[in-house]
């Protein structure tokens, strides 16, 4: 619907739209914020990226830049676990790595790191 247009001919003579596979930043349609604060998905984002009636979703925003984001919930608890996994790690390396500066200036004629 909204991909490049290509130049095969229609049955008016123009140009027919060319929908490319679904990759990132893709436009898949347009929706119209209703009365009652609800967008409907259009259907072709709904098949590319197999949403069900009843899907919950994480909504984020951007105030300043007019933005909005739907991330699917399960999916936002995947990507949630593994941030604070990684923090987690993170978070080892940073105390072992602050106690090895503590201790070497602690003894500093011992800058080789060893023990």
């Amino acid at each position: 619907m909204f991909g490049p247009m290509t130049s095969d001919s229609t049955a008016s003579g123009g140009f027919a739209p060319h929908t490319p596979p679904f990759g990132p930043g893709q436009v898949l349609g347009t929706s119209v914020l209703g009365e009652r604060g609800q967008v409907v998905i259009p259907a072709e984002a709904r098949r590319e990226l197999d949403l069900q009636s009843g899907d919950r979703f994480v909504v984020f925003g951007n105030k300043h830049n007019g933005m909005l984001f739907l991330i699917k919930s399960d999916r936002f608890s995947s990507m949630a676990d593994f941030f604070l996994t990684q923090s987690a790690m993170f978070e080892k390396i940073g105390h072992s790595m602050r106690d090895q500066a503590d201790e070497m200036a602690d003894n500093p004629q011992n800058t080789d790191g060893s023990r």
